[in-house]
């Protein structure tokens, strides 16, 4: 609280003012929208001004009548009136932002053990051959029976592959040799190469390799996925001593077919972390994911320290569907950072 103390005149004729302040402070315990009244800040002051003919003005009684005097008696008080409001505008986390693999001491960020099922698409095709062996045996006994009715089966064996590559059936040439060859180790493998593709997985940074100090640059992570991917968690890592993360920017991959996403990030500068999210928000939750190829975010970094390397990290990454193979982590980019 301030007031008037006093007035000052100049030598050279201007009125000043002297100004007194007071300070109080309270501590307060309230809910919220309670209305708490703080008072009792009373001031009393009292200022006497007078104006006088010197020696003559300091008589007893006579005094007054050479000169003035002016007496001020002023009391004040201060009431507050101290109502607060909580704004509730920060919204709690997500699952998936407050969840995350943090890894061990040796590989941060990489994924726990998980015991999985295996695949019945793999073991589908090995049952598949021990079918076609057995078709071929029967027409192969077939023509023995005729050529041997005495039941000498054993000895008309031996010529029954001699007549397998005659000319008659050249159009099953090529599967006639197969039961012949090791049969098992042939017919899984184009279930595999053609599977692959399907469920792989592959990140790489794209990011410059020289910077100078001071500069601005991108590191943009992509994604090569054969599988739908409907929600991709991430945790990305870099050396806050040599670079300066401003921020992190949401990719096109899961925005593919206008569908809306929910993107958050938090940023642990003083770590040299961040961890970001990304979800497909699809109609009632029917959406299972998109494939192909895009970038999943991109990363804004400004050089602080020159250096021979500083690494931009892919510490850990846990695609919604999980994947069959996990994705080897951490992935790293190295960029130098030059003095100007």
């Amino acid at each position: 609280m301030s007031n008037l103390l006093s007035e000052v005149r100049s030598r050279a004729g201007t009125l000043a003012y002297q100004i007194g302040t007071r300070n109080a402070s309270t501590a307060l315990r309230l809910k919220d929208g309670e209305t708490q009244i703080l008072a009792g800040l009373i001031n009393h002051s009292d200022r006497v001004t007078a104006n006088k003919v010197p020696g003559l003005g300091a008589l007893p009684i006579l005094g007054r009548l050479f000169g003035s005097r002016k007496d001020e008696l002023t009391s004040s008080e201060i009431v507050l009136l101290i109502t607060p409001r909580i704004m509730r505008s920060i919204r709690a986390p997500d699952l998936m932002d407050a969840e995350f693999d943090s890894g061990t001491e040796a590989t941060l960020g990489s994924r726990g053990l998980a015991i999985t099922a295996p695949d019945p698409a793999s073991s589908a095709p090995a049952a598949a051959p021990a079918r076609s062996s057995a078709a071929p045996s029967a027409p192969q006994s077939s023509p023995s029976m005729p050529s041997t009715p005495g039941g000498a089966v054993a000895p008309t064996a031996p010529p029954q592959s001699v007549p397998a590559p005659s000319p008659s059936p050249p159009a099953n040439s090529p599967t006639q040799p197969a039961p012949s060859t090791p049969v098992p180790g042939t017919a899984p493998a184009p279930s595999p190469t053609s599977s692959a593709p399907s469920s792989l997985q592959i990140f790489s940074w794209q990011a410059p390799t020289q910077v100078n100090v001071g500069e601005q640059f991108s590191a943009v992570l992509r994604i090569q996925s054969g599988a739908p991917v409907s929600a991709l968690p991430i945790v990305i890592g870099f050396d806050p001593a040599t670079v300066q993360l401003v921020n992190v920017v949401e990719g096109d991959f899961l925005r593919q077919g206008g569908v809306q996403t929910s993107f958050s990030n938090r940023v642990e500068p003083v770590q040299g972390r961040a961890s970001i999210a990304v979800v497909r928000q699809g109609s009632a939750g029917q959406d299972s994911g998109v494939n192909g190829e895009g970038t999943v975010i991109i990363a804004n970094l400004r050089a602080v320290r020159a250096t021979d390397g500083t690494k931009i990290q892919l510490l850990s990454v846990a695609p919604t569907p999980p994947p069959a193979a996990v994705f080897p982590v951490p992935l790293e980019f190295n960029v130098v950072i030059r003095q100007p």
